[in-house]
């Protein structure tokens, strides 16, 4: 995109989209209609009334995207919403993000929260804090250390899974005081992989080769190929080999 400006809006101010090398927003930005650039970057607050097309992409502080976002390295920092889908090889939140729509991407990092109207995908998928998910969560690998408010999944897939519970600075004091101990943390109907570890999970039904259940969990049926062993507290109304 050589041959085509920049945009950027400093300050407060209102532009149409269009296709740009670069798109920079720093205090109050809106732009209306769909974006494409190399490089694009909302540093304080801004809205796009329309969807996004980069290689990279940033939201710091306060975001809204009317649209969809497809980008090949997109992160976000502070609070976000965007109002369709997301797809790209690698997407971070820090913060809380809100998806309207899917999330589909090689590379997930959730630190802080996220919102997701329907489905999530990923060749990893981590999350340090919670997510809730409405649709399936599909991951090569999941890889989850989960806090209070709980956490939730319509259904689980993928080959190596770990549901953990978190400790240490994410929360803190009245939070840090109250959620201690052994809680659930994450509700959904199904779980299924290869290798699965569980800590503080509710769900219908567990199926696995190798399955491990920690503390604090209340699962219905537990089915696996493998080995399954129980080393804590939770409550498991059936398990059998198939």
């Amino acid at each position: 995109m050589s041959n085509v400006g920049d945009l950027r809006i400093s300050g407060s101010g209102s532009t149409a989209g269009g296709v740009f090398n670069t798109v920079s927003i720093s205090g109050w930005g809106e732009v209306s209609g769909d974006i494409e650039c190399c490089d694009f970057k909302i540093s304080g607050s801004g809205r796009i009334k329309g969807a996004i097309k980069t290689e990279n992409g940033s939201i710091s502080g306060s975001g809204r995207v009317d649209g969809n976002i497809d980008a090949h390295d997109f992160t976000v920092s502070g609070s976000s919403h965007i109002g369709g889908n997301v797809t790209g090889k690698s997407f971070r939140v820090s913060g809380d993000t809100k998806i309207d729509g899917t999330l589909g991407s090689d590379d997930i990092k959730i630190s802080g929260s996220v919102r997701i109207g329907s489905d999530c995908s990923a060749e990893v998928f981590r999350c340090s804090g919670l997510f809730n998910i409405n649709g399936m969560l599909n991951a090569g690998i999941v890889d989850a250390e989960l806090y209070h408010i709980k956490s939730h999944a319509s259904d689980i897939g993928g080959e190596k899974i770990t549901i953990r519970q978190g400790h240490g600075a994410w929360l803190s004091g009245l939070f840090k005081s109250l959620f201690t101990g052994t809680n659930i943390i994450l509700e959904t109907g199904s779980i299924e992989g290869d290798e699965i570890y569980l800590e503080c999970t509710k769900a219908n039904v567990v199926r696995g080769n190798n399955v491990t259940i920690g503390n604090g969990c209340d699962i219905g049926l537990i089915e696996y190929k493998g080995e399954f062993k129980h080393i804590g507290d939770s409550k498991i109304t059936e398990s059998r080999k198939i």
